[in-house]
């Protein structure tokens, strides 16, 4: 059975109670934030310190991991 992953945008504590919700769906959490110490790290599967107006490497790692491995099924962002 493949695993269904969320390409989660940012990790805030105001984001930490959905990204919790995420892991009770039993999907796995792709978390971008820029904040080396954003406290949604600690949550999620896979993380990669991208801030949103690095849109190149943001268009980069989504060609690579989405769309080569078909992993990404879902997308969240709080904000």
């Amino acid at each position: 059975m493949m695993t269904n992953w969320v390409f989660c945008l940012g990790g805030s504590k105001n984001q930490v109670p959905y990204l919790y919700e995420i892991k009770n769906m039993n999907l796995k959490i792709f978390l971008i934030d820029k904040n080396k110490n954003a406290p949604g790290i600690k949550l999620a599967d896979k993380y990669e310190a991208i801030g949103y107006d690095q849109t190149e490497k943001l268009e980069s790692l989504i060609k690579q991991i989405f769309f080569k491995t078909n992993k990404i099924k879902y997308v969240f962002s709080a904000a």
